[in-house]
């Protein structure tokens, strides 16, 4: 979710077009690399879709994520009649949730490759939410950095409401505000509905939705006052 002022409609349908030719021989008929949803207040939210069964590699999907990323922007640019080949926010803060690995460290890689300062969240647990760890997030924040961007690590779960709502004051408090938040924490318990027990069934709904929705939350009344 990011605020971005200006009519968003361009991008919205170049990013529809980039879906169309950049899915080709990647995915299966009909299904996209990701959607550009736009509201009415000029608000973004980006959601990425993806189907082991298509997309068995987590690194080779992470890759086409970056590049798709770095194509929209282009394609929206061109849109809209700009000449620049590359699209910058500079002095924008960004929140990337699960951003030790996978598709949420190519996020907050990109993202602060073009100029914005990130919060490296992750929680530092193995794929199914078990131990933990803030040398995960320290490791990205540590790349980040040696590519010249600006980052902080934060490792709370976003399952913790208050821990969520300190990474966001942090953020203020160093930064001065955040602009854009994406809700990539997740944690897989792939197991077949007969097998799996209710209390899996409830960690990751906690995870992935009622997570989701606790960073929301937690920066909801900072973006509106600042739209």
């Amino acid at each position: 979710v990011t605020n971005v002022p200006g009519p968003m409609e361009p991008m919205y349908f170049a990013g529809a077009e980039l879906v169309k030719s950049f899915g080709m021989g990647i995915l299966a008929e009909g299904q996209g690399l990701f959607h550009v949803v736009t509201s009415y207040n000029g608000n973004v939210i980006l959601t990425f879709l993806a189907d082991r069964q298509i997309m068995p590699d987590p690194e080779f999907y992470a890759t086409c994520i970056s590049r798709s990323f770095s194509d929209l922007m282009g394609a929206a640019s061109k849109e809209k009649g700009l000449s620049m080949s590359k699209v910058e926010f500079n002095d924008r803060v960004a929140i990337v949730t699960g951003a030790g690995a996978g598709l949420g460290r190519e996020h907050a890689k990109e993202l602060a490759r073009r100029g914005v300062k990130v919060v490296v969240n992750d929680f530092g647990g193995a794929r199914d939410g078990t131990g933990g760890s803030a040398t995960v997030a320290e490791q990205v924040v540590a790349e980040i950095e040696a590519e010249g961007g600006e980052a902080m690590a934060a490792g709370c779960s976003v399952t913790d409401m208050p821990a969520v709502e300190k990474m966001v004051a942090d953020a203020i408090a160093k930064w001065g505000h955040v602009d854009i938040l994406v809700n990539n924490a997740g944690v897989l318990r792939d197991k077949s509905f007969h097998k799996m027990t209710m209390e899996d069934f409830q960690f990751v709904m906690d995870v992935h939705l009622t997570g989701s929705a606790n960073c929301t939350k937690a920066v909801w009344d900072h973006m509106r006052e600042r739209q």
